[in-house]
């Protein structure tokens, strides 16, 4: 498979994602990338075994995009069961991935 094929795939997959969930998903990953160069880059003097504030601040950041995905994939699955289906058999076959 061409790797445009799987650019093109993995674009239509994340296109149907809720954009609370989107959002938190990007605040993990500069979260962590914030967190990878504070602990790489930045001189440590951890005399009393503390945290630096930019280690604070990338662990918040993370924490934040974990909340926002978490609600944001409980609001569409909250958003899914509260809709109207046509059948119970099309009830029945819905799972988590779509």
């Amino acid at each position: 498979m061409l790797s445009i094929d799987v650019l093109r795939d993995l674009v239509r997959q994340l296109s149907g994602i809720p954009a609370v969930v989107a959002i938190g998903l990007l605040a993990i990953v500069m979260g962590v990338g914030i967190d990878l160069g504070v602990h790489t880059l930045a001189a440590h003097d951890h005399a009393d075994g503390g945290f630096d504030p930019g280690e604070h601040m990338a662990h918040l950041i993370v924490v934040v995009g974990m909340t926002l995905t978490l609600a944001g994939v409980v609001a569409d699955g909250i958003r899914h069961q509260m809709r109207p289906t046509s059948s119970a058999d099309e009830r029945s076959t819905r799972d988590a991935a779509r």
